[in-house]
């Protein structure tokens, strides 16, 4: 991820995953009961995501920035992603 970033010259700040996969099924079942999931999607690394996502989100809104990205560890830059982020901004 950062020889990614560092390639197309994109400073960035890595937030670490919430990790579900030791979730009991009574925890995961909590976790899917009141949102809209489909089956297929109620795996306990999912709700891992949804949860990563949600707290950038809030550090987004916590914070002074007037916009925010959020990509996965696995994510493949095009060349011009720079001009795309900044006129976002």
């Amino acid at each position: 991820m950062e020889a990614e970033f560092a390639r197309v010259d994109v400073g960035f700040s890595r937030l670490s995953g919430t990790d579900t996969r030791s979730w009991t099924a009574e925890e995961a079942d909590d976790f899917f009961r009141n949102r809209s999931f489909s089956p297929q999607e109620r795996l306990p690394g999912d709700a891992g995501a949804f949860l990563s996502h949600r707290s950038a989100w809030r550090q987004n809104a916590d914070g002074n920035s007037r916009a925010v990205a959020v990509f996965e560890d696995d994510v493949h830059l095009a060349n011009d992603v720079k001009a795309l982020l900044r006129a976002a901004d």
